[in-house]
């Protein structure tokens, strides 16, 4: 875990493949997506997921069924979305990202190494790696070690949420309404 500000974030990519947080009602249930990053140049699915965690699409994300036309998941007692989180931790909306971000800046949040071009020096320990993306419609993956996407709790429409959007050839960060059955890491903050 890191801390930043007054939020303590976890300092890795989610790799859960079972939902545990006990209050949402699936807790021992299997993720229905939680895969891997696998691809013909980085082949090594299992050394991926060490190292950049699993990817979710936001249903998962949010502990819905896949194509729900819902546009939250369970919510706990203090308002917050804990899907794929363990007991205790919730998945972070955009405007906690951008807390710190405009705190911090890019640079202290990501990772020195594992970036096709340097991108930060990570002075928090927060430590964004460029674990690209999963894409449900071709079964695909995409962008390792290019970009790092991040889901947060925030539903736009019925089809499309907010997401946190890492470039390696750009040192701004950008948020975009995403295709909900796309895969993306996970960052939980703690309660």
């Amino acid at each position: 875990t890191v801390r930043m500000w007054w939020y303590c974030w976890m300092a890795e990519n989610l790799t859960s493949t079972i939902y545990s947080d006990p209050d949402g009602g699936l807790a021992g249930t299997a993720i229905p997506v939680a895969v891997p990053y696998y691809a013909q140049m980085y082949p090594d699915s299992v050394a991926n997921a060490d190292t950049y965690g699993r990817l979710y699409d936001w249903y998962s994300a949010v502990g819905l069924p896949n194509g729900s036309t819902d546009t939250a998941g369970y919510t706990n007692a203090e308002g917050h979305v804990t899907g794929v989180c363990p007991e205790g931790w919730y998945l972070p909306s955009d405007a906690e990202y951008q807390n710190i971000i405009n705190l911090y800046g890019v640079a202290a949040l990501v990772s020195e190494n594992g970036w096709l071009a340097p991108l930060g020096n990570n002075s928090t320990g927060f430590g964004v790696l460029p674990a690209g993306y999963y894409d449900g419609n071709t079964n695909a993956c995409y962008n390792l070690r290019g970009d790092a996407y991040f889901w947060t709790s925030t539903s736009k429409t019925i089809i499309e949420a907010l997401d946190c959007h890492f470039n390696y050839g750009c040192p701004e960060i950008q948020y975009n309404d995403t295709d909900k059955g796309r895969g993306y890491s996970i960052r939980c903050v703690k309660e």
